[in-house]
């Protein structure tokens, strides 16, 4: 999928509910996970924490051989 193609389809998924929100963005970190897992590569849960960095971020594509030391969320 090109990055065309998932910033249409977040579009859409904004347009779709009339209001750019909470809703959108989650449907685009959901957009962006199934075209990186179609690349075969790893991503994190949703929300999560990088431990040093005092915000959360939606997605992480970790380092070959990373482990989460919180069930997945650290």
């Amino acid at each position: 999928m090109t990055g065309e193609e998932l910033v249409n389809l977040a579009w859409d998924a904004c347009e779709a509910f009339g209001k750019c929100g909470k809703f959108a963005g989650a449907a685009t970190v959901e957009i962006v996970k199934q075209a990186l897992a179609d690349e075969e590569l790893p991503t994190s849960v949703r929300d999560v924490f990088v431990k040093g960095l005092p915000v959360e971020w939606d997605l992480v594509v970790p380092r070959p051989l990373a482990q989460p030391l919180l069930n997945g969320l650290i």
